[in-house]
């Protein structure tokens, strides 16, 4: 063999190399999406099924995961699901977001003035995503971390997040909502524009409240959505209204804040 046929073996062996690493990352990485997609937990055969993966495979991927903590176990349910360690490293990028840092202060102030779970959320594909939060000192809260995804149609936060995107992406996820979600949506945009402020009831939880604003960017487009979120059984008809200005005061403080330091 030609030392030029040599050096061409050596190539294709490097290539083949690298394309067998980055199947094996994009498996990897698809299945945290599909723990993150299923609410955070499945069981084996559920990732197996909807990744397309052998069952020797996935588990390998997953006890790799679980040697890190971004993924645990539960032997009593057969659970798989998102660790503290995804969650670690999530917060741990986020911190390095200005809108992220600067949110924080205001979460953690809007906690402590209201006693409810505050959070800012961004749009990902179909879901809202949540970028920063500060939970409830209350044993009865509802707690949520960065990281925790939802469908973006449901619930104020999310719906608000709809308000400022494109039109076409807009009217696609207004069209694939049902009816209710449809007319609840029209009703937000007017409260919107009427009070600055969206209050949703027992839509991603049975028995939460969510009071939401948003927060716009430095172009005075909307991206985010800034909200608290508690029991419907504490939060009632006085205190929402209490509280939107609280809400309400938060969201601009932020969006002119992004308006001043352009971002």
């Amino acid at each position: 063999m030609s030392d030029k046929d040599a050096a061409n073996v050596g190539s294709t062996e490097k290539s083949n190399t690298g394309e067998v690493r980055a199947r094996l990352l994009q498996r990897s990485l698809r299945v945290i999406q599909l723990l993150a997609d299923m609410k955070g937990r499945a069981k084996l055969q559920e990732i197996c099924n909807k990744s397309g993966l052998s069952r020797a495979t996935a588990l390998r991927i997953l006890r790799t995961f679980m040697d890190f903590e971004f993924v645990e176990y539960d032997s009593v349910t057969r659970f798989y699901s998102i660790g503290p360690g995804f969650f670690q490293l999530s917060s741990n990028a986020l911190e390095s977001n200005t809108l992220v840092r600067n949110g924080q202060k205001l979460l953690n102030a809007l906690r402590d003035e209201t006693g409810e779970t505050a959070c800012l959320f961004q749009q990902r594909g179909n879901d809202r995503y949540c970028i920063a939060s500060a939970n409830s000192h209350h044993e009865l809260g509802m707690n949520i971390e960065p990281g925790q995804r939802r469908p973006i149609f449901a619930g104020s936060p999310g719906r608000i997040l709809v308000m400022g995107l494109t039109e076409e992406f807009r009217d696609r996820i207004i069209n694939s909502g049902t009816e209710l979600e449809r007319s609840k949506y029209d009703e937000e945009c007017a409260s919107l524009s009427s009070n600055g402020v969206v209050v949703s009831h027992d839509e991603i939880i049975q028995g939460a409240t969510a009071i939401a604003v948003p927060v716009t960017n430095a172009v005075g487009s909307i991206d985010t959505s800034l909200a608290i979120i508690g029991p419907s059984v504490r939060l009632k008809l006085e205190l929402v209204k209490k509280f939107q200005k609280f809400v309400r005061d938060a969201g601009a403080e932020l969006s002119g804040h992004r308006r001043t330091t352009n971002n």
